[in-house]
């Protein structure tokens, strides 16, 4: 039989009811403003405004990006946040119809911080044809200089091109 020191369950019961402990009413955070903050963050990135964009974020933010592969391996990058705005804003210059739709929102509240999840759809089209990217961001959220700022971004995307048609094959 497994000992447990005393220490060691002391420390365990002192975290799990550190967990488990109710946030104060004073210390919640308002999660329509925390997901206000989000969407801000998608619209001024769908606007193609990247120094917008780049105003969510903290100072030493990082950015995580995951893109699923149809039958292969996935791409996992991480960035720094300038590095990432400089890349984003690049890959989305050409696209025309922009557009990302919000279908599900979820918020972790942890008082002095929180993650807002966002389940999204973005479409437009591209030289080549039409893309679909449905993924799921998050962004973690803390209080810098008195306002939500964005530590840590995270991308999960799966990515699905459409060819352009040719007009003159179809008729």
């Amino acid at each position: 039989m497994r000992s447990i020191s005393w220490s060691a369950a002391a420390f365990a019961l002192f975290a799990l009811s550190a967990w488990t402990t109710p946030i104060a009413a004073d210390d919640a955070v308002d999660r329509q403003a925390l997901i206000a903050e989000a969407e801000g963050f998608l619209a001024a990135f769908q606007a193609k405004d990247m120094e917008r964009v780049g105003s969510y974020f903290a100072p030493g933010a990082r950015v995580q990006r995951a893109r699923l592969a149809a039958g292969g391996a996935p791409t996992i990058e991480s960035f720094d946040a300038p590095t990432w705005l400089a890349g984003a804003g690049a890959s989305i210059a050409g696209i025309q119809g922009f557009e990302i739709r919000t279908l599900d929102t979820a918020v972790a509240d942890f008082g002095a911080g929180a993650t807002v999840t966002i389940h999204f759809r973005a479409t437009g089209d591209v030289g080549v044809g039409r893309f679909v990217n449905d993924g799921v961001d998050s962004f973690s959220f803390a209080q810098v200089d008195g306002a939500w700022k964005v530590l840590l971004y995270n991308s999960m995307e799966k990515l699905t091109f459409f060819p352009a048609q040719d007009d003159a094959a179809s008729e």
